[in-house]
């Protein structure tokens, strides 16, 4: 059974609104900001693995191929020293896709909006609001996207 559309949308927008968050907590800690740095770079990597992990283990795929996702998943996160969220984000629209056609829609959700608050964080004061919604928007144009298409 598809969800509806507006429900999908709206959830989709607030996944979406963490990045926003973030750069707002980074805009009123910014003595933090340069001590936490490593932290939030390192918050990001283990939270896009826990999104992979989640719809790895959601789809009942079999243990070798998890495996498989895992391994690929730490290296891949090992191997990428920053993490660059206006290319991470249209994968993550996918992801958000991926998750409501599974049981665990709320948890991916959650998780993408969390995403967003070390994302926001790590992006730079000069980047404005406008800049930053035209770079990461590739998330609702991929999730809405696949969304009317699937």
């Amino acid at each position: 059974m598809k969800m509806d559309m507006l429900p999908y949308s709206l959830t989709a927008l607030i996944a979406f609104s963490g990045i926003f968050a973030g750069r707002a907590l980074a805009h009123f800690s910014q003595e933090e900001m340069a001590a936490g740095k490593k932290h939030f770079l390192l918050l990001h990597k283990i939270i896009l693995a826990a999104i992979a992990v989640l719809l790895a283990n959601a789809f009942g795929i079999g243990f070798v191929s998890r495996a498989v996702i895992y391994a690929v998943v730490i290296i891949a996160l090992f191997l990428v020293k920053k993490t660059r969220s206006e290319l991470i984000y249209p994968s993550l629209g996918a992801m958000f896709f991926l998750g409501s056609k599974t049981g665990y829609f709320v948890e991916v959700s959650s998780l993408i909006f969390i995403c967003g608050f070390p994302a926001g964080s790590l992006i730079s004061k000069k980047q404005g609001f406008a800049k930053m919604l035209l770079y990461h928007s590739p998330f609702l144009a991929v999730a809405l996207a696949l969304y009317v298409f699937f």
